[in-house]
């Protein structure tokens, strides 16, 4: 009897010392995958907040993890039966709760498992990676389109983007110009034209241009943006000396010169066979024509319309669902709706004003390391900023204004002076804040007003500002 209860203790005594099974975590990264490939490279920064469950049999709850701030996780396995029995141990379920990602970016749609927020995993497995990016900040290569003189130029190169560009066309001689109707004005060619060479043209590679707008239907043109969802590009009037608008009313040369052209901004498909794909997206007030139609070659009105008419940058929004536009004639940013169709909905503008003329220093004082403590003088303008580029970048809207000092043509001769007018990019939520980011100042070493960088960051609902 003493011996079975010996043994009986020992037994008891071995059970207690002997260790629990050990689980091993679940681990890796959650990444930007910037060329959606499904791999974090070495430029693909880690992205954190986010939460990850590993499950088990009948769905039960193993573990779960906090994203780190630089992408890293790692998941503990709990051992319970339904978390460590075969055959669960070999294969959990790695869910990425998709409540906790950021707006601005979703699963990868390249790469092995990704276009999903599940991964399967092993016990003690390491490097599970899931690949998130901004669908705006990728695109495929490119691989011809209908039509398209590049298609037959470039069998066999590969890693290549498609790059359009506006060109800007000169008159043709004195008198009134008639614009040629073969001349582009809004091209694209691949990324990789050009050579890698900075000695010689060793290498050169100079596919043909694709012409997808011409001088006759689009004129002078400067804000891009593109739609990719529909192969589609915006493009904005632009007012500039010697050159042409674009009237797609009627493609003739007369019409060059109607009191809309400097309200445009046109709807091309890249798609589209030749220059067929123009057409006229939508129509905001953007100041009149006046160019010197009786000899486009001096063109003198011009001198002081460039910056007053028509559009300087535009951009859609990361869903495509908002263009925005930025109006030099009255400086309000526009807000047009893009439907299903391509076609153009409501349009709503707002002021940066405020954020500009604190900014520059114009007759108000700043508060803050973004802005200028005092006025430039004591009867300067407060009107004399002007913007110009715009980017929708992760759900905020940039604007980049200049400060003119136009008034009164003030010439800041001094390192001093020359500093009033720079600004900062300002930030926050809600009614901005200035948090100077960057500083912008653009001497030019001339006798003429100095000009001088500002960017600001603007609600994209236009509240706030």
């Amino acid at each position: 009897m003493r011996l079975h209860l010996l043994k009986r203790h020992l037994l008891l005594l071995a059970l207690a010392c002997s260790s629990s099974p050990t689980w091993s975590a679940i681990s890796g990264t959650v990444f930007r995958d910037y060329n959606s490939n499904g791999a974090q490279g070495t430029f693909e920064p880690g992205i954190g907040g986010m939460t990850i469950t590993a499950f088990g049999l009948s769905g039960t709850t193993c573990g779960s993890a906090v994203v780190s701030a630089n992408g890293t996780y790692s998941i503990p396995i709990s051992a319970i039966a339904n978390c460590t029995a075969a055959p669960v141990a070999a294969t959990y379920r790695l869910e990425l709760d998709p409540a906790t990602i950021p707006a601005t970016v979703g699963q990868s749609f390249q790469g092995a498992g990704n276009l999903s927020t599940l991964r399967f995993a092993a016990d003690a497995s390491t490097g599970v990676g899931f690949a998130l990016n901004n669908p705006s900040q990728f695109f495929p290569d490119y691989g011809g389109e209908a039509g398209d003189p590049l298609s037959s130029t470039e069998t066999g190169r590969t890693a290549n983007l498609m790059f359009s560009t506006t060109r800007f066309v000169g008159p043709e001689g004195p008198g009134p110009a008639i614009p040629d109707p073969t001349v582009g004005a809004v091209v694209s060619t691949i990324y990789r034209a050009g050579t890698t060479s900075d000695a010689s043209n060793a290498n050169v590679h100079l596919p043909a241009a694709r012409i997808h707008a011409t001088e006759l239907q689009v004129g002078a043109v400067r804000g891009l943006a593109y739609l990719r969802s529909g192969n589609r590009l915006l493009a904005s009037a632009y007012s500039k000396r010697h050159t042409l608008w674009g009237d797609t009313d009627t493609n003739t040369p007369g019409k060059q010169f109607n009191p809309t052209a400097p309200d445009r901004i046109y709807m091309i498909n890249r798609a589209a066979s030749g220059t067929s794909g123009v057409s006229v997206f939508t129509t905001i007030q953007a100041g009149d024509e006046d160019h010197f139609v009786a000899n486009l070659q001096a063109d003198t009105i011009q001198w002081d319309r460039v910056g007053r008419r028509a559009f300087g940058g535009i951009d859609v929004s990361e869903a495509e669902d908002f263009l925005y536009a930025a109006n030099m004639f009255d400086k309000l940013i526009y807000r047009t709706a893009i439907s299903g169709s391509f076609t153009a909905g409501t349009t709503t503008s707002f002021s940066i004003e405020s954020l500009a003329q604190q900014a520059c220093g114009l007759t108000i004082t700043g508060a803050g390391p973004g802005s200028i403590t005092a006025p430039l003088t004591a009867t300067s303008d407060d009107n004399d900023w002007v913007p110009g580029g715009i980017k929708f970048h992760e759900g905020q809207l940039y604007v980049t204004v200049t400060c003119t000092a136009q008034t009164l043509g003030e010439y800041y001769g001094t390192a001093v002076a020359g500093e009033r007018c720079e600004g900062a990019l300002a930030q926050g939520t809600g009614a901005l804040t200035n948090t100077t980011t960057t500083r912008n100042p653009l001497n030019y070493p001339s006798n003429f007003v100095p000009l001088r960088g500002v960017v600001i960051r603007a609600n994209p609902d236009g509240t706030g500002q």
